[in-house]
C-alpha cells in the first residue's frame, strides 16, 4: 500500500512558521454576514496567519503548528467579521495550550485562552464539539481566509466550501497508520483548503468535527485534506477548558 508523504501545513505565517506551508479555501464561495459566527482570524503583527473556532466565550480551538513558535502575548484574534482586515472585535490571546503529545503532524491541536470573554450575538457565537464520528460520504463544510490558488493572495472575504468525509480505509491509504486521529476530506480538483486555512473549522450538522491541519500535494489537487478529528480530542478539550 503506497502512502502519500508530501504533506504541506496550511498556515500563512511568514515570520516564525515556514512560509511554504500556507493554504486557503479553493473553489469556494463568499461567506454571508452571520453565516460562520464561530470562525475567527488568528493574527500576528496585523496579519492573518491561521483560522480558529470559538468553542466557548473564552476559548478557541486551532492547530498546534499555528502557534508553536509564537508567544501567546503576540497573538490576537478578529471575531465577528467575515472580512480579514476590518469589522468585528479584536481580542488578545493570553495563553496557548498545545497538546502535550504534539509532534508535527501528530496531535496537531491547540487551545487559545482570550484576554476577556466574547459577547455572543448574531455575528459571534460558539459551535458545539462533535460527539460522534462523521460517516463516510457525508458533506462537511470548511471555511477560511486561505489562498484561493497555489500562488494566490489571502482573500479579504471569508470563503467556504463543501468537502466529503472519506472512510477510515481511504484515510489510511492516504495518511497511514496515524489516520485514526484525522478526519480525511475528499474533493474534486480545484476544490480544497489551502495556505492560510490551518486551524480553521470543518463542521457537520452544526457541530465542529475538524481542525484544518494539512494537505497532500499542492493546493487544489485531488488529494484529500487532513483535519484533526475533534471527536478524537473531545475529552482532552473538555479537560483543558474546565
Amino acid at each position: 500500500m503506497k502512502v502519500q508523504t508530501l504533506v504541506v501545513f496550511l498556515t500563512s505565517v511568514t515570520v516564525t512558521i515556514n512560509a511554504q506551508n500556507q493554504e486557503r479555501v479553493i473553489g469556494g464561495s463568499d461567506a454571508q454576514e452571520g453565516q460562520f459566527p464561530y470562525q475567527v482570524s488568528l493574527r500576528v503583527s496585523g496579519r492573518h496567519v491561521c483560522g480558529g473556532t470559538i468553542i466557548s466565550s473564552k476559548f478557541l480551538l486551532t492547530a498546534a503548528h499555528c502557534v508553536e513558535n509564537i508567544k501567546a502575548t503576540d497573538l490576537y484574534i478578529r471575531a465577528g467579521s467575515i472580512y480579514n482586515n476590518e469589522g468585528g472585535v479584536l481580542i488578545n490571546v493570553v495563553r496557548t495550550i498545545i497538546h502535550e503529545k504534539y509532534r508535527k503532524p501528530k496531535f496537531d491541536v491547540a487551545l487559545l485562552e482570550l484576554d476577556y470573554p466574547l459577547e455572543f450575538d448574531n455575528d459571534i457565537n460558539f459551535i458545539p464539539l462533535a460527539t460522534e464520528e462523521v460517516q463516510r460520504g457525508e458533506a462537511v463544510i470548511i471555511s477560511g481566509w486561505g489562498l484561493q490558488s497555489e500562488k494566490g493572495q489571502i482573500p479579504d472575504r471569508l470563503q467556504w466550501n463543501t468537502l466529503t468525509a472519506l472512510s477510515k480505509k481511504q484515510c489510511r491509504r492516504n495518511f497511514g497508520k496515524n489516520s485514526k486521529a484525522i478526519l480525511c476530506l475528499g474533493h474534486a480538483s480545484g476544490q480544497s483548503a489551502c495556505y492560510g486555512d490551518s486551524g480553521g473549522p470543518a463542521t457537520y450538522n452544526d457541530r465542529l468535527v475538524g481542525v484544518s491541519n494539512f494537505g497532500v500535494d499542492k493546493c487544489g489537487s485531488e488529494s484529500p485534506n487532513g483535519y484533526a478529528k475533534v471527536f478524537f480530542y473531545h475529552d482532552w478539550i473538555i479537560e483543558q477548558v474546565h
